[in-house]
């Protein structure tokens, strides 16, 4: 059983694409099932990316630990199995193909324990209640990844989704104001840096915490994804426990690369509007962040502790 957590924004896709799709058995999959959490619906926060309120965050912990365990209760079932198949649809992961909740349900517990997994950017800053819901619960197998990309290129990307055409340099990092930001995005929590950083730092200190305790948890950079993808899966994997499909892991890299090349001509390299797939084969755009003089204080916590994380 894993949990890949990431942040919106910060290539959960195309890790959960590279790593659940070479390994050499057939993983069970759910992607962001909390989109259909009961508790999350009921508090109106289905976008990806928003800041949860804190009384929200440990129901969505739980309910992503019971789609874990094909517990399905505190879930709008056929919502859920909907959110799949689109998932599957945008992200070509067959695995997500479930034609009901029926066949849902019976594809989680027909997989072995082990081979469960559970891609999520809504727990971010809020790992430790899903890892406290496993210790109440005797679950001490959790392997836990935690995709970690540097919080401006985070930011950057989620500017480029929200507001087309809108991008910022270097330079605007030093700002600790929000007026860089278009005025009807100041009151997204998802766009404050700090938010994000002391969000991230959060779970990145949770997954120390693991290690310390000598519990299953590995910190997955995303630049190292797009520098040596092979060799991050193949890591990866061991820690997962599974063999890698060394010619479905070929394929995939060869495919990728292909797409980026169709493409190449209609984007614009300076910009952060393309899909996550493509980016995958950009290593030229990762570079050693600048140092910075104004930032705040739990980014510059954040980008010690996982140093060194590029800005890609």
């Amino acid at each position: 059983m894993s949990v890949l957590s990431a942040q919106w924004r910060g290539g959960s896709t195309f890790a959960e694409q590279l790593i659940f799709t070479t390994a050499s058995k057939q993983i069970f999959l759910l992607d962001e099932p909390a989109f259909a959490c009961n508790a999350l619906m009921k508090a109106r926060a289905l976008a990806h990316g928003r800041v949860l309120p804190d009384s929200v965050r440990p129901a969505v912990a739980d309910a992503n630990l019971e789609a874990l365990n094909c517990d399905f209760e505190s879930f709008n079932i056929t919502a859920l199995y909907q959110w799949q198949q689109l998932r599957g649809q945008l992200s070509s992961l067959h695995q997500l193909q479930y034609q009901s909740s029926t066949s849902l349900w019976r594809a989680c517990n027909s997989t072995p324990f082990a081979l469960r997994a559970l891609k999520t950017v809504r727990m971010i800053g809020s790992l430790r209640h899903f890892l406290r819901g496993c210790r109440k619960k005797g679950l001490h197998n959790v392997r836990v990844l935690q995709l970690v990309r540097h919080p401006y290129s985070v930011l950057r990307s989620r500017l480029a989704v929200l507001q087309a055409g809108v991008t910022f340099t270097s330079s605007a990092y030093q700002l600790k104001s929000m007026d860089w930001l278009p005025s009807h995005l100041h009151d997204r929590p998802d766009l404050n840096i700090s938010k994000l950083c002391s969000m991230m730092l959060k779970d990145v200190r949770n997954v120390h915490e693991m290690q310390r305790r000598m519990e299953p948890a590995m910190l997955v950079h995303y630049d190292e994804l797009l520098l040596d993808p092979a060799g991050t899966a193949r890591r990866v994997h061991l820690f997962l426990n599974v063999q890698t499909d060394e010619q479905a892991l070929l394929s995939f890299i060869a495919k990728h690369v292909r797409e980026y090349s169709k493409h190449r001509k209609s984007i614009k390299p300076a910009a952060d509007t393309y899909s996550t797939v493509r980016e995958a084969t950009v290593a030229s755009r990762c570079s050693n962040a600048a140092p910075v003089t104004q930032q705040p204080a739990s980014c510059a916590q954040l980008l010690r502790l996982v140093a060194p994380l590029r800005d890609c």
